[in-house]
């Protein structure tokens, strides 16, 4: 489709300029100049193999990745429905205490704030203690 001529722009019009490459200097960076810090990735570990300990789950010493995440999406009331029919079924399959990491986004975190929530203490949840 093209635009009448009155209302052409040759500014509009003109072609884009070329997108420019990176400099040699940013596309050698080294790796680990970008790399999450050893001392994070450490403590996050330790904190994954504990929660693991506490759950009766496999877990081995040496082990540094076998990490699960879990990325619930969004798209308003939809999209937790779904999500809650997949946390329904990754629970009825034994799969849900496996997961170390939640991601959520719009939609998505009205069943991670749920499923949040069930890690808190019962009388949390009723509103009988304060947090």
């Amino acid at each position: 489709m093209s635009v009448p001529e009155e209302h052409a722009s040759p500014a509009r019009d003109a072609a884009a300029p070329a997108p420019s490459r990176p400099s040699a200097a940013v596309a050698s960076a080294s790796p680990a100049a970008s790399a999450y810090p050893a001392e994070f990735a450490r403590r996050e570990l330790d904190g994954v193999r504990a929660r693991r300990v506490a759950l009766g789950l496999p877990f081995s010493a040496c082990e540094t990745t076998g990490r699960a995440g879990l990325s619930i999406s969004g798209g308003g009331i939809r999209s937790a429905t779904f999500a809650l029919g997949v946390l329904q079924a990754l629970a009825r399959h034994g799969r849900l205490r496996h997961v170390d990491y939640l991601s959520t986004v719009s939609g998505g975190g009205y069943i991670g704030s749920f499923l949040g929530s069930l890690y808190l203490p019962a009388a949390a949840r009723n509103g009988t203690e304060s947090l």
